[in-house]
């Protein structure tokens, strides 16, 4: 994760508990899949957001986790959640105008 995503984060205007949160889970799906800088420059970022999908039907035929993130919980709540997180991280990271400023 790059060190300025905080920075992006507060200027985002995000309260702080959410750019905690955020930060949290950025560094969660590092942890399993790897550095998402990386990902962003392979064109894999993407495939990382798609294996955090997990549908409303999914959750019906109580599908397992698809994701290699471990948790406990709701699964479609905490999917939901990181890969909310991931995609808010990919805007970051297309965000011309703020990195040019750094």
């Amino acid at each position: 994760m790059n060190l300025n995503y905080h920075l992006w984060l507060n200027d985002q205007k995000y309260a702080d508990n959410t750019q905690t949160a955020q930060l949290h889970r950025v560094r969660k799906v590092e942890e399993y899949y790897g550095d998402l800088d990386e990902h962003f420059k392979n064109n894999t970022l993407n495939e990382v957001i798609e294996n955090l999908q997990y549908s409303v039907a999914d959750e019906r035929g109580n599908k397992p986790n698809p994701s290699k993130i471990i948790f406990d919980g709701n699964i479609r709540n905490n999917l939901q959640s990181y890969k909310n997180a991931v995609v808010r991280y990919r805007k970051y990271l297309h965000d011309d105008n703020f990195q040019s400023n750094i």
